[in-house]
């Protein structure tokens, strides 16, 4: 066997054995919202007290004997048992990782989904609805990579979830932002 073919044999073992680690890497990695659809995690959602700011504690269990890595995504609505209540929607773009069997809790920073609804108290139970628009995920990483004031960014939700006019995403102490 001369030199190039030798070489073309070990950079296919290589691809090869490789193959299985990438694959069993990537199934491992996943959005929070197709794990609680395909069951591989269970979710208790509590609200913290208010809407804007860390208002929900997430319990999250892994159902299964793998560790996990999970994304928060942008955009997911989760709804409260007593609909008097806002909605929260979830700012997202954080990671989670989940030992096999496990359960975590973590607190994640939301915005309120209904101008016109009670801040919710604590203790509110919620359980998620849906995910928002294209508009809103996007809006929300907006404000996630450029630190966008919390209060500029709760104006900006109500424009998608109660179609609030845009002039009201307005501050004249964030003129930049706003």
């Amino acid at each position: 066997m001369d030199y190039y073919h030798f070489c073309k044999s070990i950079i296919i073992s290589g691809c090869i054995f490789c193959l299985p680690y990438t694959s069993h890497a990537s199934e491992n990695h996943i959005s929070l919202k197709k794990a609680i659809v395909t069951k591989l995690i269970t979710v208790n959602a509590i609200s913290n007290g208010g809407a804007c700011g860390k208002s929900l504690k997430l319990g999250l269990k892994n159902n299964t004997k793998s560790e996990i890595t999970v994304d928060i995504d942008a955009g997911l609505i989760f709804k409260p048992s007593d609909t008097v209540y806002q909605d929260l929607v979830v700012l997202g773009n954080e990671t989670i990782v989940l030992a096999p069997a496990a359960n975590k809790d973590t607190s994640l920073q939301t915005f309120c989904g209904k101008s016109y609804g009670r801040g919710p108290l604590r203790n509110l139970s919620y359980h998620y609805w849906k995910q928002g628009d294209s508009n809103l995920i996007k809006m929300l990483c907006y404000v996630k990579a450029n630190n966008i004031d919390i209060h500029l960014a709760q104006k900006a939700v109500w424009i998608f979830t109660n179609s609030h006019c845009l002039n009201s995403v307005y501050s004249s102490d964030y003129p930049r932002m706003s």
